[in-house]
Protein backbone atom coordinates (compact mmCIF):
# COMPACT_ATOMS: atom_id res chain seq x y z
CA UNK A 1 0.00 0.00 0.00
CA UNK A 2 1.30 3.44 -1.00
CA UNK A 3 2.39 5.67 1.85
CA UNK A 4 3.04 9.35 0.98
CA UNK A 5 6.36 10.68 2.16
CA UNK A 6 6.86 13.62 4.48
CA UNK A 7 7.28 16.10 1.59
CA UNK A 8 3.83 15.23 0.25
CA UNK A 9 2.29 15.88 3.70
CA UNK A 10 4.12 19.22 3.93
CA UNK A 11 2.97 20.26 0.47
CA UNK A 12 -0.64 19.43 1.34
CA UNK A 13 -0.38 21.45 4.57
CA UNK A 14 1.16 24.36 2.66
CA UNK A 15 -1.68 24.32 0.13
CA UNK A 16 -4.28 24.34 2.94
CA UNK A 17 -2.38 27.20 4.59
CA UNK A 18 -2.37 29.18 1.34
CA UNK A 19 -6.11 28.65 0.98
CA UNK A 20 -6.72 29.78 4.57
CA UNK A 21 -4.44 32.78 4.02
CA UNK A 22 -6.42 33.89 0.97
CA UNK A 23 -9.72 33.41 2.78
CA UNK A 24 -8.36 35.42 5.70
CA UNK A 25 -7.41 38.29 3.36
CA UNK A 26 -10.90 38.24 1.86
CA UNK A 27 -12.44 38.32 5.34
CA UNK A 28 -10.25 41.26 6.32
CA UNK A 29 -11.35 43.17 3.22
CA UNK A 30 -14.99 42.34 3.92
CA UNK A 31 -14.56 43.32 7.56
CA UNK A 32 -13.06 46.67 6.52
CA UNK A 33 -16.05 47.32 4.26
CA UNK A 34 -18.44 46.49 7.11
CA UNK A 35 -16.56 48.85 9.45
CA UNK A 36 -16.78 51.65 6.86
CA UNK A 37 -20.50 50.98 6.36
CA UNK A 38 -21.01 51.03 10.11
CA UNK A 39 -19.19 54.37 10.42
CA UNK A 40 -21.29 55.85 7.61
CA UNK A 41 -24.44 54.49 9.24
CA UNK A 42 -23.50 56.10 12.57
CA UNK A 43 -22.80 59.40 10.81
CA UNK A 44 -26.24 59.32 9.19
CA UNK A 45 -27.90 58.48 12.50
CA UNK A 46 -26.09 61.36 14.27
CA UNK A 47 -26.91 63.69 11.39
CA UNK A 48 -30.64 63.02 11.59
CA UNK A 49 -30.59 63.07 15.40
CA UNK A 50 -29.02 66.54 15.34
CA UNK A 51 -31.53 67.75 12.78
CA UNK A 52 -34.51 66.65 14.82
CA UNK A 53 -33.05 68.36 17.89
CA UNK A 54 -33.19 71.65 15.96
CA UNK A 55 -36.27 73.61 16.97
CA UNK A 56 -36.49 75.64 13.75
CA UNK A 57 -36.40 72.77 11.25
CA UNK A 58 -38.51 73.64 8.20
CA UNK A 59 -37.93 70.74 5.83
CA UNK A 60 -35.72 67.66 5.49
CA UNK A 61 -34.50 65.82 2.40
CA UNK A 62 -32.44 62.67 1.94
CA UNK A 63 -29.16 64.49 2.62
CA UNK A 64 -30.20 68.14 3.07
CA UNK A 65 -32.30 70.16 5.45
CA UNK A 66 -33.88 73.60 5.60
CA UNK A 67 -33.75 75.52 8.86
CA UNK A 68 -34.35 79.00 10.24
CA UNK A 69 -36.94 81.62 9.32
CA UNK A 70 -39.32 80.55 6.59
CA UNK A 71 -39.47 83.03 3.71
CA UNK A 72 -40.65 80.53 1.12
CA UNK A 73 -40.93 76.80 0.48
CA UNK A 74 -37.96 75.05 -1.12
CA UNK A 75 -37.70 71.70 -2.90
CA UNK A 76 -34.79 69.89 -4.51
CA UNK A 77 -35.75 69.21 -8.13
CA UNK A 78 -32.51 67.79 -9.55
CA UNK A 79 -29.26 66.17 -8.43
CA UNK A 80 -26.70 65.69 -11.17
CA UNK A 81 -23.15 64.27 -11.14
CA UNK A 82 -20.46 64.99 -13.73
CA UNK A 83 -16.67 64.82 -13.46
CA UNK A 84 -14.66 68.06 -13.46
CA UNK A 85 -17.60 70.41 -13.94
CA UNK A 86 -17.23 74.10 -13.11
CA UNK A 87 -18.83 77.51 -13.71
CA UNK A 88 -22.40 76.21 -13.82
CA UNK A 89 -25.51 78.33 -14.43
CA UNK A 90 -29.26 77.83 -14.72
CA UNK A 91 -31.85 79.54 -16.90
CA UNK A 92 -35.35 80.65 -15.95
CA UNK A 93 -36.86 77.46 -17.41
CA UNK A 94 -34.38 75.20 -15.61
CA UNK A 95 -31.82 74.57 -18.39
CA UNK A 96 -28.40 73.89 -16.85
CA UNK A 97 -25.18 74.98 -18.56
CA UNK A 98 -21.68 74.23 -17.28
CA UNK A 99 -18.09 73.90 -18.44
CA UNK A 100 -15.97 70.77 -18.31
CA UNK A 101 -12.51 70.70 -19.90
CA UNK A 102 -13.33 74.03 -21.57
CA UNK A 103 -16.31 72.52 -23.42
CA UNK A 104 -19.85 73.87 -22.98
CA UNK A 105 -22.30 71.23 -21.69
CA UNK A 106 -26.07 71.72 -21.65
CA UNK A 107 -28.50 69.65 -19.58
CA UNK A 108 -32.05 70.04 -20.88
CA UNK A 109 -35.02 67.73 -20.26
CA UNK A 110 -32.63 65.24 -18.57
CA UNK A 111 -30.55 64.97 -21.76
CA UNK A 112 -26.94 66.10 -21.83
CA UNK A 113 -25.43 67.82 -24.87
CA UNK A 114 -22.03 69.22 -25.76
CA UNK A 115 -21.55 72.30 -27.92
CA UNK A 116 -18.78 71.49 -30.41
CA UNK A 117 -18.09 73.52 -33.56
CA UNK A 118 -21.48 75.25 -33.30
CA UNK A 119 -23.28 71.90 -33.12
CA UNK A 120 -25.21 70.49 -30.16
CA UNK A 121 -24.19 66.83 -29.85
CA UNK A 122 -25.62 64.26 -27.46
CA UNK A 123 -23.03 63.46 -24.83
CA UNK A 124 -23.38 59.66 -24.67
CA UNK A 125 -22.73 59.02 -28.33
CA UNK A 126 -19.85 61.40 -28.91
CA UNK A 127 -17.84 61.80 -25.71
CA UNK A 128 -14.88 59.78 -27.01
CA UNK A 129 -14.60 61.72 -30.26
CA UNK A 130 -13.72 65.08 -28.75
CA UNK A 131 -10.61 65.53 -26.66
CA UNK A 132 -9.75 68.61 -24.65
CA UNK A 133 -6.89 70.65 -26.07
CA UNK A 134 -4.91 73.08 -23.92
CA UNK A 135 -4.33 75.12 -27.10
CA UNK A 136 -8.05 75.81 -27.52
CA UNK A 137 -9.19 79.36 -26.64
CA UNK A 138 -10.69 79.97 -23.21
CA UNK A 139 -14.49 79.93 -23.37
CA UNK A 140 -16.72 82.39 -21.51
CA UNK A 141 -20.49 82.23 -21.55
CA UNK A 142 -23.60 83.61 -19.90
CA UNK A 143 -27.37 83.02 -20.00
CA UNK A 144 -30.23 85.47 -20.14
CA UNK A 145 -33.82 85.21 -18.91
CA UNK A 146 -35.13 84.06 -22.30
CA UNK A 147 -33.07 80.85 -22.61
CA UNK A 148 -30.48 82.40 -24.91
CA UNK A 149 -26.88 81.25 -24.53
CA UNK A 150 -24.09 83.73 -25.29
CA UNK A 151 -20.54 82.46 -25.80
CA UNK A 152 -17.48 84.67 -26.20
CA UNK A 153 -14.31 83.23 -27.70
CA UNK A 154 -11.67 84.50 -30.15
CA UNK A 155 -13.25 87.99 -30.13
CA UNK A 156 -16.59 86.67 -31.36
CA UNK A 157 -19.85 86.72 -29.42
CA UNK A 158 -22.21 83.94 -30.50
CA UNK A 159 -25.88 83.74 -29.55
CA UNK A 160 -27.74 80.40 -29.44
CA UNK A 161 -31.37 79.55 -28.81
CA UNK A 162 -31.34 76.69 -26.28
CA UNK A 163 -34.88 75.63 -27.15
CA UNK A 164 -34.16 75.12 -30.85
CA UNK A 165 -30.35 74.63 -30.73
CA UNK A 166 -29.95 77.24 -33.47
CA UNK A 167 -27.04 79.68 -33.80
CA UNK A 168 -28.82 83.03 -34.12
CA UNK A 169 -25.94 85.47 -34.57
CA UNK A 170 -22.16 85.87 -34.57
CA UNK A 171 -20.82 89.32 -33.73
CA UNK A 172 -17.26 90.63 -33.67
CA UNK A 173 -16.67 92.02 -30.18
CA UNK A 174 -13.56 93.29 -28.33
CA UNK A 175 -12.19 91.41 -25.35
CA UNK A 176 -13.95 92.64 -22.26
CA UNK A 177 -14.20 92.48 -18.47
CA UNK A 178 -17.97 92.77 -18.03
CA UNK A 179 -20.89 92.21 -20.41
CA UNK A 180 -24.67 92.63 -20.32
CA UNK A 181 -27.34 92.15 -22.99
CA UNK A 182 -30.60 94.06 -22.63
CA UNK A 183 -33.27 94.95 -25.21
CA UNK A 184 -31.03 93.60 -27.99
CA UNK A 185 -28.24 96.02 -27.01
CA UNK A 186 -24.85 94.73 -25.85
CA UNK A 187 -23.04 96.58 -23.05
CA UNK A 188 -19.31 96.05 -22.42
CA UNK A 189 -16.60 97.25 -20.04
CA UNK A 190 -13.20 96.74 -21.63
CA UNK A 191 -9.53 96.58 -20.68
CA UNK A 192 -8.86 100.00 -22.28
CA UNK A 193 -11.05 101.63 -19.56
CA UNK A 194 -13.94 101.99 -22.02
CA UNK A 195 -17.67 101.41 -21.67
CA UNK A 196 -19.21 100.40 -24.99
CA UNK A 197 -22.77 99.91 -26.23
CA UNK A 198 -23.38 97.92 -29.41
CA UNK A 199 -26.48 97.54 -31.53
CA UNK A 200 -25.66 94.21 -33.18
CA UNK A 201 -22.05 94.83 -34.26
CA UNK A 202 -22.43 98.62 -34.60
CA UNK A 203 -20.86 100.75 -31.85
CA UNK A 204 -23.50 103.30 -30.75
CA UNK A 205 -21.93 104.66 -27.53
CA UNK A 206 -18.37 104.94 -26.25
CA UNK A 207 -17.47 106.31 -22.79
CA UNK A 208 -14.19 106.16 -20.87
CA UNK A 209 -13.36 105.72 -17.21
CA UNK A 210 -10.41 107.57 -15.67
CA UNK A 211 -9.40 104.36 -13.89
CA UNK A 212 -8.91 100.75 -14.96
CA UNK A 213 -12.02 98.61 -14.52
CA UNK A 214 -11.86 95.39 -12.50
CA UNK A 215 -15.26 93.95 -11.61
CA UNK A 216 -18.35 92.69 -13.41
CA UNK A 217 -20.78 95.11 -15.07
CA UNK A 218 -24.11 95.98 -13.46
CA UNK A 219 -26.90 97.64 -15.46
CA UNK A 220 -29.74 99.44 -13.64
CA UNK A 221 -32.19 101.82 -15.35
CA UNK A 222 -29.88 102.82 -18.20
CA UNK A 223 -26.91 103.30 -15.89
CA UNK A 224 -23.86 101.05 -15.85
CA UNK A 225 -21.87 100.34 -12.69
CA UNK A 226 -18.51 98.70 -12.14
CA UNK A 227 -15.55 98.72 -9.72
CA UNK A 228 -12.13 100.07 -10.60
CA UNK A 229 -8.71 98.76 -9.58
CA UNK A 230 -8.59 101.54 -6.96
CA UNK A 231 -11.74 100.16 -5.33
CA UNK A 232 -13.90 103.03 -6.52
CA UNK A 233 -17.35 102.79 -8.09
CA UNK A 234 -17.48 104.02 -11.68
CA UNK A 235 -20.91 105.07 -12.98
CA UNK A 236 -21.72 105.28 -16.71
CA UNK A 237 -24.82 107.40 -17.38
CA UNK A 238 -25.98 106.13 -20.77
CA UNK A 239 -28.71 108.71 -21.33
CA UNK A 240 -26.58 111.77 -20.45
CA UNK A 241 -23.37 110.19 -21.81
CA UNK A 242 -21.38 111.04 -18.69
CA UNK A 243 -18.98 109.15 -16.40
CA UNK A 244 -18.64 109.61 -12.64
CA UNK A 245 -16.29 107.97 -10.15
CA UNK A 246 -17.30 107.57 -6.48
CA UNK A 247 -14.74 106.96 -3.74
CA UNK A 248 -16.22 104.19 -1.57
CA UNK A 249 -13.60 104.31 1.24
CA UNK A 250 -13.79 100.55 1.72
CA UNK A 251 -10.88 98.48 3.00
CA UNK A 252 -10.19 95.29 1.04
CA UNK A 253 -10.76 94.59 -2.64
CA UNK A 254 -14.31 94.61 -4.00
CA UNK A 255 -14.64 91.52 -6.24
CA UNK A 256 -18.22 91.70 -7.55
CA UNK A 257 -21.28 93.92 -7.40
CA UNK A 258 -24.98 93.01 -7.30
CA UNK A 259 -28.34 94.77 -7.39
CA UNK A 260 -31.04 94.38 -4.73
CA UNK A 261 -33.95 96.72 -3.86
CA UNK A 262 -32.39 99.61 -5.87
CA UNK A 263 -29.19 99.24 -3.85
CA UNK A 264 -25.80 98.04 -5.03
CA UNK A 265 -24.21 95.24 -3.02
CA UNK A 266 -20.42 95.24 -2.89
CA UNK A 267 -18.77 91.88 -2.22
CA UNK A 268 -15.32 91.84 -0.68
CA UNK A 269 -14.13 90.06 2.45
CA UNK A 270 -17.37 91.30 3.95
CA UNK A 271 -20.51 92.81 2.36
CA UNK A 272 -21.50 96.45 1.82
CA UNK A 273 -24.45 98.29 0.30
CA UNK A 274 -24.33 101.52 -1.70
CA UNK A 275 -27.28 103.90 -2.14
CA UNK A 276 -26.88 105.79 -5.42
CA UNK A 277 -29.24 108.55 -4.28
CA UNK A 278 -27.60 109.37 -0.93
CA UNK A 279 -24.18 107.98 -2.01
CA UNK A 280 -24.06 106.30 1.40
CA UNK A 281 -22.01 103.14 1.97
CA UNK A 282 -23.08 100.77 4.77
CA UNK A 283 -21.55 97.54 5.97
CA UNK A 284 -24.07 94.70 6.06
CA UNK A 285 -23.60 92.75 9.26
CA UNK A 286 -23.57 89.04 8.57
CA UNK A 287 -22.10 86.20 10.63
CA UNK A 288 -20.82 84.10 7.74
CA UNK A 289 -17.70 84.50 5.63
CA UNK A 290 -18.76 85.45 2.10
CA UNK A 291 -17.18 82.79 -0.11
CA UNK A 292 -19.81 82.55 -2.86
CA UNK A 293 -22.74 84.83 -3.32
CA UNK A 294 -25.74 85.59 -5.49
CA UNK A 295 -28.98 87.54 -5.29
CA UNK A 296 -32.48 86.32 -6.07
CA UNK A 297 -35.47 88.63 -5.66
CA UNK A 298 -34.93 90.38 -2.29
CA UNK A 299 -32.79 87.60 -0.85
CA UNK A 300 -29.01 87.39 -0.53
CA UNK A 301 -27.60 83.89 -1.08
CA UNK A 302 -24.25 83.16 0.58
CA UNK A 303 -22.46 79.85 0.03
CA UNK A 304 -20.15 78.81 2.83
CA UNK A 305 -18.72 75.29 3.28
CA UNK A 306 -21.73 72.91 3.27
CA UNK A 307 -24.49 75.47 3.88
CA UNK A 308 -26.29 78.05 1.78
CA UNK A 309 -27.40 80.96 3.96
CA UNK A 310 -30.42 82.88 2.64
CA UNK A 311 -30.76 86.39 4.06
CA UNK A 312 -33.88 88.51 3.81
CA UNK A 313 -32.43 91.91 2.90
CA UNK A 314 -35.11 93.83 4.80
CA UNK A 315 -35.15 91.93 8.09
CA UNK A 316 -31.69 90.26 7.77
CA UNK A 317 -33.21 87.10 9.23
CA UNK A 318 -31.70 83.85 7.96
CA UNK A 319 -32.76 80.57 6.46
CA UNK A 320 -30.18 77.77 6.11
CA UNK A 321 -30.01 75.19 3.35
CA UNK A 322 -27.64 72.58 4.80
CA UNK A 323 -26.19 69.88 2.57
CA UNK A 324 -24.54 66.91 4.24
CA UNK A 325 -20.95 66.07 3.23
CA UNK A 326 -20.92 68.43 0.23
CA UNK A 327 -18.88 71.62 0.06
CA UNK A 328 -20.52 74.46 -1.86
CA UNK A 329 -18.27 75.83 -4.60
CA UNK A 330 -20.64 78.09 -6.54
CA UNK A 331 -24.18 79.47 -6.36
CA UNK A 332 -26.27 80.52 -9.35
CA UNK A 333 -29.89 81.63 -9.56
CA UNK A 334 -32.52 82.70 -12.08
CA UNK A 335 -36.18 83.47 -11.41
CA UNK A 336 -37.35 80.70 -9.03
CA UNK A 337 -34.37 78.36 -9.57
CA UNK A 338 -31.35 78.11 -7.28
CA UNK A 339 -28.36 76.09 -8.49
CA UNK A 340 -25.79 74.87 -5.96
CA UNK A 341 -22.52 73.58 -7.39
CA UNK A 342 -20.28 71.18 -5.44
CA UNK A 343 -17.39 68.90 -6.29
CA UNK A 344 -18.48 67.05 -9.47
CA UNK A 345 -22.10 67.72 -8.51
CA UNK A 346 -24.99 70.06 -9.25
CA UNK A 347 -28.15 70.40 -7.19
CA UNK A 348 -31.15 72.47 -8.25
CA UNK A 349 -33.70 73.84 -5.78
CA UNK A 350 -36.92 75.63 -6.63
CA UNK A 351 -38.62 78.07 -4.30
CA UNK A 352 -42.30 78.97 -4.29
Amino acid sequence: MYQPDINTYLEAIKQQYDVLLQENKKLKIENKKLIECNIEYKRKVNYYKNIYKTTNLLKIGSDWSLEGHKYFSLSQTKKFYFKDLYFSSISASGIIVFLSQNIIHILINNKLFMLVNDRFIEYDDNIKKYKYSYDSPYVRYFLDDEDFLYIFSNNFLKKYDLNTFILLSTLNMPNHIGIKVKNKLIYLTCYDKSFRVYDNDKLVLLLHSSEEIRSNLLLINNIGYSITVRNNLVIFDIQNKTVKTVNLNINGDIKRIYNIDNLILLKGITLYSYDDVSQEVKEIEIDEEVKFMNVIDKYILIGNNNALVIYDHNSMKKMYLKIRDAEILNVSSCKSNILVEGQNMIRVYQFY
